[in-house]
């Protein structure tokens, strides 16, 4: 489940959305025994370090366990001012997480391997059926 920011100001800024409902939905399919996994975009700047580790430490809070998994999916915009993270910030970013919790990833594509999700995932491969 992809979890946005920690934040309320932040959220509501990146979805237009509340973030109560989605962290409580969260919460409750965890504990009514739902395996869950749980992945944020690291968006130097917009959710940042301390969302991205506040988001660790809530999980944490339901379980040590539950799969962890930072992207570095944001494509810079022409006319916004945040960055792609750094390697640097990404390592940073994944080992405050495991502070909090057991299972920590993340991947840290380029631009490219990002417009073209099928040539590192045949989950995303196009087929034609018909």
């Amino acid at each position: 489940m992809g979890l946005k920011a920690w934040d309320e100001k932040v959220h509501l800024a990146y979805t237009g959305r509340e973030k109560r409902p989605i962290f409580d939905n969260f919460a409750v399919a965890f504990h009514a025994g739902m395996e869950l996994r749980a992945n944020v975009v690291y968006v130097p700047g917009l959710v940042d370090l301390d969302q991205v580790e506040a988001i660790a430490a809530w999980l944490a809070t339901l379980g040590r366990d539950i799969p962890f998994h930072i992207i570095m999916g944001y494509i810079p915009v022409p006319g916004q001012p945040y960055t792609r993270p750094t390697e640097e910030q990404m390592t940073v970013a994944v080992e405050r997480c495991r502070k909090h919790l057991a299972h920590v990833a993340s991947s840290h594509l380029t631009s490219e391997q990002a417009l073209d999700l099928s040539a590192r995932d045949d989950r995303f491969a196009v087929k034609q059926i018909a």
